[in-house]
């Protein structure tokens, strides 16, 4: 029975489709597209198909357009071609020659094996996907062909037909230019053919191509074939075998040279101190570390990764999902799964979404339950290795749960060790460090290459011949980099571990960069090739990813994977080192990186990945339209969590992607949402390059309008009212013939705030009354209306007609879920409360409780202000101790974040005065002018202090110039506290008569606009120059209302002053009244003692002018 002819798609070469009865056709593009997919793919199903032949139309249209394909197909050809239903498939007896091609090149040694050249002549242009399906398959039939060439050129020389091999490897040769390995045949196969000459050619093309290529010289191994040629030596029959490298090669049994490094950390570790390494890649850090851990019971390891960056908490979802898996029966309450399902889904938790910091505090708390059960269960040492690529939501969250577990005790469980990249930590891990350092809780250790005489004991343990003149060759090579000195060993033992003696003079690599580039001149096509994708990926692939990407049989990838762990590339689902991951990145040609890239980002597109890290690949891809709305998923996600900086950083990319796809409208839109966001208040000076290009973007007057509303909003932020007031009124003119209330409503709000800094009052009001009776605003507008209402009156020092909008606005904020601008309404809650009603106690709880948010979140200007108003409204209920410390918070953060930390020095130098630490007073005054922030109003006020300190020493010239300058800063930006502090401080310096002018201006001011601790301290002045003018009854009178006010409403830069005034206009009146003064103002000294901090308590007591003159007093006065 004879067989019935079939039909037969030939796809390499130009495609044609040859009927069963001989004629052939030319497929159409849309038909040849379709017919090749389900060729090579297999059963597909119509939606898949549609999107790739249509990807611009909808959906439904695209399907339709298919339907007729296939109809118009049926009619052409009838129905033997494709059988479709939802999945569309070949018919069994449609020969296909690309599946005879894999079967002849995966097994057969046929020489007639040809160059494959899938669909030659076509280009899928215009469908991206498709296209990149087309080069990917293209790809995948290279590295088959190039294997399978290397098999059989090495079936020909191992035959000794040198002739036939020679033809083979020169067809290699002719595929691959880049093949060090074909080269390297090829020399041998001229030399061992008798033709020298044609050998040493071969030899000098491939140098010229690896260095005009990769800048490289060729390996140890293919430098000794060609020595051998030249010599006339003999040359071994050899082709490509994996080699079994000795254990002392891949494990040096002995550490050396880190016997200071050891010592250091001996030390630290005894200490409770966390450990620090840091070094250049590959100098062994982690070696070290690891040998340390062993020898102290060993431990876990847990790292960062290329690619981490950007993804929030990418590496400690695979730091925690390790520590399930070394204690699988880890007891975690139901709340802690939960919360640990937003990191490790297997865990089938149930989390609310994270949108309040109430929620995020709950989830980094759930961290610290699931640690601090592992270190009970005896997880006591671990390390954290390569924080260059860790993101910062980990590494914040890290600092969360080790200080919730006591990290830098020496009590504490447990002891870690980081390591990083010298030179590569990103600025807040660099500030981070440097105030972890100085404040003792860690130990740094450089860990240097080796020198001369560590090189020779390391080499001497690689079973190397002549390791003794070898050594200062490698050591010259690799600059002591124990990595690299590995890698050439590797090479070496590879070049000549195939059965002959090693000569006992090794040739090396010309540089480092070849010594780790020669590891991939052996690998097959398709190891290669996964290699490639895996460095692609960066981290967090494993087989079935990389198989996705690739579009080949896991099978086949998972071959491969074995030879790259033969090779030391891999080591597991990791690379054995980032130097190699790089390395190969560095390798892959820039077309076949983007091609990669964008295959990563389908492949990741189907899992459940973070957008900013397909939108990385698309972007890398070259195809920005993909990236930009995912980038702008990443940046909404990213302000939820309240990590506004990353969310504009976000949003800029977002913007730079739909630019360079020509949506110039849609960038403007993008870049917009960034400047508008409540992140303007953190860094407000990145404001301004993200202002300049949405100049360059604005096309229409409302983009100009919205445009100007952002300007006078960075004016503001950078301390430039007048600016503001401009631009906001530059937009408003805009929109007179284009009504935008949205924009509108925008430019009022900030010209509101500009009018209120300017001290506008009329203006204002005006302004005010524009909000207020505006209609059809939404419930965020109403939000933002009432926070601009309460912040300017805020800035007018009207508390009471603050509040009441302010809690509005937080009340508003908190119903809509915008946990950002709920916690600076509440900033500025907490400052009416304090310096509106006198509640100390309210604003000091609101404080606290704002507190407790800021550190989930990642908003450095407001987490430092909020810090410096905790210490200086401690200090003002006297609580110096604790002021101290969160005002050394406030300077440890400023440090972390790059905040400029003048109102924090000024606050500081208030604090010393107060406590009669004169001399710290004095350099903290000097540093908060030194270095001002121009978003301070205050920027100024430290003036007063060193006005004070200049007079306590006579030097009053000194001490008028200094007012002089707080005088004229006050003049554009009044403070009425600061103004009455001004006036006392000055009448010091005045006679009794214009002195008792300058302290009743100033009791009128305490009264009508200040605080009442300031009225306290201006009754207790006014006092003063009353008794010195001898206005006894007067001075009586004052200082006795003073004193009624105490000790509840004391001044709060100088305490027990009303006490001593009383004193003194008493004893003037020969009142007996005096002792009992003192007992109350000792009293108060001695309980108020208890509160200072420990190292500055006899200096309260003793050298504070005031305090020290009351308690010689009533020494004075005790009888002996």
């Amino acid at each position: 029975m004879t067989s019935r002819p079939s039909w037969r798609l030939n796809l390499l070469g130009a495609p044609l489709l040859h009927r069963p009865d001989g004629p052939s056709i030319h497929p159409e593009k849309n038909l040849l597209a379709l017919l090749t997919y389900v060729a090579l793919e297999g059963p597909t199903t119509r939606s898949r198909l549609a999107g790739l032949l249509w990807p611009e139309t909808l959906e439904s249209a695209a399907r339709n357009n298919l339907v007729h394909l296939l109809r118009r197909m049926v009619r052409a050809h009838g129905g033997e071609l494709i059988s479709s239903s939802d999945i569309v498939r070949l018919h069994d007896t449609v020969q296909v020659d690309v599946h005879e091609f894999m079967e002849t090149a995966g097994s057969s040694l046929d020489a007639a094996i040809s160059m494959p050249n899938l669909l030659e002549g076509v280009e899928f242009d215009g469908r991206p996907e498709l296209a990149d399906w087309l080069l990917a398959w293209r790809e995948r039939l290279a590295a088959t062909y190039t294997d399978a060439l290397e098999r059989l050129a090495g079936h020909h020389e191992a035959a000794g037909d040198y002739p036939l091999a020679l033809t083979v490897t020169q067809r290699l040769v002719d595929a691959v230019p880049v093949s060090e390995e074909g080269y390297r045949r090829l020399i041998r196969l001229h030399y061992l053919s008798g033709d020298r000459g044609a050998a040493l050619a071969a030899f000098e093309r491939c140098r010229v191509v690896l260095w005009r290529e990769f800048r490289a010289e060729p390996t140890p191994e293919t430098l000794e074939v060609a020595r051998e040629v030249e010599r006339g030596g003999k040359i071994a029959t050899i082709g490509r075998r994996r080699t079994r490298l000795p254990l002392s090669v891949l494990r040096p049994p002995t550490l050396v040279g880190r016997e200071r490094e050891w010592a250091v950390m001996e030390d630290a570790w005894a200490r409770g101190r966390g450990i620090i390494l840091s070094g250049e890649p590959g100098v062994g850090k982690t070696r070290l570390a690891l040998d340390f851990l062993d020898a102290h019971g060993g431990g876990m390891r847990f790292e960062g990764r290329p690619g981490d960056t950007g993804l929030p908490y990418a590496t400690h979802a695979r730091t925690f999902r390790q520590v399930i898996e070394a204690y699988p029966d880890l007891e975690l309450k139901p709340w802690v799964r939960d919360e640990l399902s937003r990191l490790l889904p297997e865990l089938n938790g149930d989390p609310a979404p994270l949108e309040s910091q109430e929620q995020k505090l709950r989830f980094w708390n759930a961290k610290v339950e699931m640690i601090g059960s592992a270190v009970r269960r005896g997880l006591s040492a671990m390390v954290f290795d390569d924080l260059q690529f860790m993101d910062e939501a980990s590494i914040e969250a890290g600092g969360f749960v080790f200080a919730n577990l006591g990290w830098g005790s020496l009590d504490a469980a447990y002891r870690t060790i980081h390591i990083f990249r010298k030179g590569e930590l990103k600025e807040t891990q660099a500030r981070m460090l440097d105030t972890l350092l100085g404040a003792g809780l860690v130990t740094l250790v450089e860990v240097a290459p080796l020198d001369g005489g560590n090189v020779e004991r390391l080499v001497e343990q690689l079973d190397l011949p002549g390791s003794a003149t070898l050594a200062s060759e490698m050591g010259r090579v690799t600059g002591g980099n124990p990595l690299l000195i590995l890698e050439a060993a590797r090479g070496l033992h590879e070049a000549y571990a195939q059965g002959e003696e090693m000569p006992m003079s090794l040739p090396m690599p010309a540089t480092a960069n070849a010594v780790i580039s020669s590891r991939f001149a052996r690998l097959s096509a398709t190891a290669l090739q996964v290699a490639r994708a895996a460095a692609v990926l960066e981290s967090d692939f494993d087989l079935e990813l990389v198989s996705e990407m690739l579009r080949a049989p896991l099978l086949d990838v998972a071959a491969a994977w074995q030879e790259l762990e033969e090779a030391q590339v891999m080591a597991g689902e990791r690379f054995t080192h980032d130097l190699i991951q790089e390395a190969v990145v560095a390798s892959i040609p820039a077309s076949l990186r983007k091609l990669l890239s964008r295959s990563a980002a389908r492949a990741l597109a189907q899992q459940d990945v973070a957008p900013a890290r397909v939108a990385r690949f698309w972007q890398a891809g070259g195809n920005f339209k993909e990236a930009a709305p995912l980038l702008e998923q990443a940046a909404n996600a990213a302000l939820a969590r309240l990590r506004p900086i990353e969310s504009v950083a976000f949003y800029e990319q977002a913007a730079d992607m739909y630019e360079a796809s020509g949506e110039v409208e849609t960038a403007f839109e993008t870049l917009i949402r960034a400047a508008e966001s409540p992140w303007r208040s953190e860094h407000v000076e990145a404001l301004g390059p993200i202002l300049d290009r949405l100049d360059r973007l604005a096309r229409t007057s409302t983009q100009q309008a919205r445009l100007q509303a952002r300007r006078a909003a960075h004016a503001l932020g950078v301390g430039r009212p007048d600016d503001a007031q401009r631009a906001a009124t530059r937009g408003l003119a805009l929109l007179s013939n284009l009504p935008s209330d949205v924009v509108q409503a925008a430019l009022y709000r900030e010209l509101l705030l500009a009018q209120a800094l300017l001290g506008r009052r009329e203006e204002m009001e005006n302004t005010i009354e524009q909000l207020t009776h505006r209609r059809g605003a939404t419930e965020m507008e109403l939000a933002l209306d009432d926070a601009a209402i309460g912040g300017a009156w805020l800035r007018l020092n009207q508390f009471a007609l603050a509040e009441a909008p302010i809690r509005r606005a937080i009340t508003r904020f908190d119903h809509l879920g915008d946990a950002y601008r709920t916690v600076w309404t509440m900033h500025g809650l907490a400052y009416a409360l304090d310096y509106g009603r006198g509640d100390l106690g309210g604003a000091l709880s609101l404080r606290l409780d704002l507190h407790r948010r800021l550190e989930q979140a990642y908003a450095p200007t407001l987490h430092r202000a909020n810090l410096t108003e905790l210490g200086f409204t401690c200090m003002r209920l006297r609580q110096y101790d604790d002021a101290l410390k969160w005002l050394m918070q406030a300077r440890a953060y400023e440090v972390q974040s790059g905040e400029n930390a003048s109102s924090t020095h000024r606050t500081m130098a208030e604090l010393y005065w107060t406590m009669g630490a004169y001399g710290a007073c004095e350099v903290a005054a000097q540093q908060a002018l030194s270095h001002p922030d121009s978003r301070d109003r205050g920027a100024s006020w430290a003036w007063l202090h060193v006005g004070r300190l200049r007079a306590m020493r006579g030097d009053q010239k000194g001490a008028g110039e200094a007012y002089a300058h707080l005088s004229e800063a006050l003049v554009e930006f009044d403070e009425p506290n600061v103004r009455v502090l001004l006036l006392l401080a000055q009448a010091e310096l005045q006679t009794p008569e214009a002195a008792h002018d300058l302290t009743v201006q100033a009791l009128e001011i305490a009264r009508s606009e200040g605080t009442a601790e300031l009225q306290t301290g201006a009754l207790a002045a006014s006092a003063q120059t009353l008794l010195t003018l001898g206005r006894i009854e007067e001075a009586q009178i004052r200082s006795r209302e003073a004193a009624m006010r105490m000790p509840h409403l004391a001044p709060f830069d100088d305490p027990a002053r009303p006490w001593l005034v009383l004193y003194r206009v008493l004893l003037a009146c020969g009142n007996p009244e005096t002792q009992s003064v003192l007992r109350q103002a000792t009293d108060w000294l001695d309980d108020t003692v208890r509160r200072v901090p420990v190292e500055f308590q006899q200096v309260f007591l003793d050298e504070h002018v005031t305090n020290g003159q009351l308690r010689r007093l009533a020494s004075a006065s005790t009888p002996n």
